[in-house]
C-alpha cells in the first residue's frame, strides 16, 4: 500500500480496463470523493498478474465510496 500525504489511500476497486477504471473514478468523483487511479498502465498490459487498473481513495472515505459503488448512481 502507498502513502499519497497524510490520509492513506485503499484500494475499492480493480479492473482490467484503464477506461473502467477511470470511468469508476469519474463516478466517485462526481459523488465528492478524492479517487484516484493507479497501475494505469501496467494493468492495460499486465492486468492478470497485477490486478489491473486499481480505483483508490482516501481511507476515511472507504465506506462511502463502497457504497456509491454498490448503488451505481450519483447522489445530489
Amino acid at each position: 500500500m502507498h502513502s499519497y500525504g497524510e490520509d492513506d489511500w485503499v484500494t475499492v476497486a480493480s479492473f482490467g480496463l484503464a477506461f473502467d477504471a477511470q470511468v469508476c473514478c469519474g463516478l466517485l468523483r462526481d459523488n465528492g470523493l478524492d479517487a484516484i487511479v493507479v497501475d494505469e498502465s501496467v494493468g492495460s498490459t499486465f492486468s492478470i498478474a497485477v490486478g489491473g487498473a486499481k480505483v483508490r481513495v482516501r481511507k476515511s472515505d472507504e465506506a462511502f465510496a463502497v457504497s456509491v459503488l454498490e448503488s451505481g448512481l450519483e447522489e445530489d
